[in-house]
């Protein structure tokens, strides 16, 4: 199927646009082979002093604007519990009048 504006969508549905954005964000840069610029680029040190909510939040503004089913993160949070990342996002859907919101947890090891 080819949009109006010829562009071509990869998911359909908002699940698989959760699904896409948790993969992505859980998928540490580099860690494909075969697609290595999927993935978050997160710089986590062995502290947790090493992360910054607003680096973090650059690396995942990056990793969403690599999938044109979105045109941008219109808010987000973090918080950092420990070794765990919570992560909550309003993310806008190109030709939706409405946010998708997405909550979920990244573990920080998995990713750095």
């Amino acid at each position: 199927m080819v949009t109006p504006d010829g562009g071509w969508p990869f998911v359909l549905g908002y699940a698989n646009l959760v699904q896409w954005a948790r993969v992505a964000l859980n998928t540490k840069l580099g860690s494909m082979p075969l697609h290595p610029t999927f993935g978050l680029n997160a710089h986590i040190g062995e502290s947790n002093a090493d992360t910054t909510a607003a680096g973090l939040l650059a690396e995942v503004r990056k990793t969403i604007s690599f999938n044109p089913s979105f045109t941008g993160v219109s808010s987000a949070s973090v918080t950092l519990n420990g070794p765990v990342l919570a992560l909550g996002l309003e993310l806008a859907v190109r030709g939706v009048d409405a946010l998708l919101p997405i909550t979920f947890d990244i573990s920080l090891t998995s990713v750095g």
